[in-house]
């Protein structure tokens, strides 16, 4: 799977931001799940955030998924927003059953900015 990033920076809370995060991308089946970093082999030697998230919404056509991930800085909080998405070609292949078009996964990603914006004016695009 391939994945758009947006980066900005926040004044706001980790719990404001995870709230922001979930309100945003709320509504009729949206799956919520957290991001285990057990399963990744390289979580020993690499920064980790301080909360991470997907939100998914499957269906046949438009699914979508969105990761966030919240590292602690000094007086900030770095927010990394994936718009995770299957290529075309996979979506050609497989059909879009049981994939993710990019279309409305970077579209969700958007949303979740937009409200960052709107709940914290300081709010910066990295």
């Amino acid at each position: 799977m391939s994945s758009e990033v947006i980066q900005a920076r926040s004044s706001l809370s980790v719990g404001d931001i995870a709230r922001v995060f979930q309100n945003t991308l709320s509504g009729r089946r949206v799956a919520f799940d957290k991001i285990n970093s057990r399963d990744d082999p390289f979580a020993g030697i690499e920064l980790q955030p301080t909360f991470s998230a997907v939100a998914s919404h499957d269906k046949n056509i438009g699914s979508w998924a969105v990761q966030i991930y919240v590292y602690e800085e000094t007086d900030t909080r770095l927010v990394e927003l994936h718009a995770v998405y299957h290529s075309g070609f996979n979506r050609a292949i497989s059909g879009t059953k049981n994939t993710y078009s990019k279309a409305a996964s970077v579209k969700n990603a958007r949303a979740v900015v937009e409200a960052l914006q709107s709940s914290d004016p300081s709010v910066v695009l990295v």
